[in-house]
């Protein structure tokens, strides 16, 4: 069986990157050029466009990781046709939804937003069609392309906000701007989709690529419903001035989520190639090198971050944002459960039903336990509940994947290595909270410590084989490098 490389998900992890980079750069740029007030009225029309044109996708996209790889040119051209024909029509039919008045009383209400709806709406729809692009990259392996898209789309996004926020001060020509750019994308879509594959409906097909797409459809609106459920509400419950502190809570810790979501596309690819292969018992295996990579990278990133919260928001915003730091200390502990991949298994063996499943119970409870804590507790009641919704369903998830792969708690996880790899992330992490603590060291100080940390904690992962990289891995590429510098200075 050949697997996906790795060093695949590292190309579309740089891509992921450099587009996080870019998007990390827009509220530092837009909180200088824009009152509070109105980057609080930005920030829920960029949340409601984010989310929803990921929801309405209604996971469509996503059946190319599991029919594309190991099908006929005939059947990939098929597969192509189709989803993106499927996606297209996903886009009108929920944009002229979006348009009923009640659709948008219940998603806009009385909020200053609302006065701006039907750029929201028609940006939203445009974009729903290039959620091929990504996934189309990935399947077909495509370097330049997996590199290169994610950073143009974010760096053409940003430019154009940034451009005309600065020119003209003015939410309603941001948001023409972001209208015209998302024409731009639609057309690249488009045009990359059907230059690479011919043009070929197959009906009969559709309905086999909707089977499996429509469950995690589903199951992936109600986790970003779940997700951000306290952010679309915060829109009618909090005030602009309090929605852009609120909204600054949750910025990304750069790398982290772009090298979990390129491992993951490629272990489920692989997952995915298992289970069509009837190897079931590699299933598993693949599950938890992934967990031990994800973590091993991700866990000293999470806590050095999470320790210096102040500190960075400090540096990153001016004053009026300086009560986001504790918000912010709180959702980035959440990556950690984040890194566990719950989900990514019942993907793989076309069991996305279930995932349906677990996010149904999770919103059930969630959503309007949401509405109540937002509601009583304002930004407080926000964050609790934002941490409700991103870990429920993943342990629901996580129960039913346990149940699928008929393993036991013990053997599902690697629980050896993720005690390891926390107990090393924590007791090194110990002397950090004293200095800070004790000392209320400077900024570079504390950049110093945080660098400083993270690469010992590393080297015990190197040491312990623990590593997002093996460690003969790590000892081949310096033997490679130490050779080629020998060669060059004879």
């Amino acid at each position: 069986m050949v697997h996906t490389s790795d060093r695949f998900a590292v190309w579309i992890a740089i891509g992921r990157i450099f587009s996080m980079l870019a998007t990390f750069a827009m509220p530092l740029i837009l909180t200088r050029c824009l009152t509070v007030a109105d980057y609080g009225v930005f920030s829920q029309f960029f949340t409601l466009y984010t989310v929803l044109y990921a929801m309405f996708a209604v996971g469509i996209h996503t059946n190319l990781f599991f029919f594309y790889p190991n099908s006929s040119k005939d059947r990939q051209n098929e597969c192509v046709s189709n989803t993106l024909l499927l996606l297209c029509l996903s886009g009108v039919i929920f944009g002229g939804i979006m348009f009923m008045p009640p659709v948008q009383n219940i998603v806009f209400g009385e909020s200053v937003l609302s006065e701006y709806s039907v750029w929201v709406i028609i940006c939203v729809a445009l974009a729903v069609p290039m959620n091929i692009v990504a996934p189309l990259f990935s399947v077909m392996e495509d370097r330049f392309g997996a590199i290169m898209y994610p950073a143009l789309v974010a760096v053409g996004r940003i430019m154009v906000v940034v451009v005309i926020a600065v020119l003209f001060h003015n939410i309603v020509w941001i948001m023409v701007g972001m209208v015209a750019f998302q024409l731009v994308v639609l057309g690249f879509s488009v045009f990359y989709s059907l230059h690479t594959h011919k043009f070929v409906i197959n009906k009969s097909f559709i309905k086999a690529q909707l089977s499996y797409s429509l469950p995690f459809g589903l199951a992936v609106a109600l986790q970003l419903l779940s997700n951000y459920f306290d952010k679309i509400v915060s829109v009618t419950l909090l005030t602009p001035t309090e929605y852009a502190i609120y909204s600054v809570a949750f910025l990304s810790i750069p790398g982290v989520n772009q090298l979990y979501d390129s491992l993951a596309q490629m272990n489920i690819i692989n997952m995915s190639k298992c289970y069509q292969a009837g190897e079931y018992d590699r299933i598993g295996e693949l599950y938890r090198s992934f967990v031990q990579k994800t973590l091993s990278f991700s866990a000293p990133l999470i806590m050095a971050v999470a320790l210096f919260a102040e500190e960075i928001i400090g540096f990153l915003f001016n004053e009026d944002y300086s009560g986001a730091a504790v918000y912010f200390r709180i959702y980035s502990l959440t990556f950690l459960v984040t890194m566990f991949g719950a989900g990514t298994i019942l993907r793989s063996v076309n069991k996305t039903k279930l995932s349906l499943l677990a996010f149904v119970c999770a919103c059930a409870v969630g959503l309007p336990l949401t509405y109540f804590l937002i509601s009583s507790y304002n930004i407080d009641g926000a964050i609790l509940s934002a941490v409700i919704n991103i870990v429920m369903p993943r342990f629901i998830q996580m129960g039913l994947e346990i149940k699928v792969t008929k393993q036991s708690l013990l053997s599902y996880l690697p629980w050896k290595n993720i005690s390891m790899i926390l107990g090393y992330a924590i007791v090194f992490l110990i002397p950090l909270i004293i200095v800070k603590w004790f000392y209320k060291p400077m900024l570079v100080v504390d950049i110093a410590l945080s660098i400083a940390y993270v690469f010992v904690v590393y080297y015990c992962f190197i040491k312990k084989n623990i590593f997002i990289v093996s460690h003969d891995t790590i000892q081949l590429a310096m033997a490679k490098l130490k050779s080629k510098i020998l060669r060059k200075n004879k």
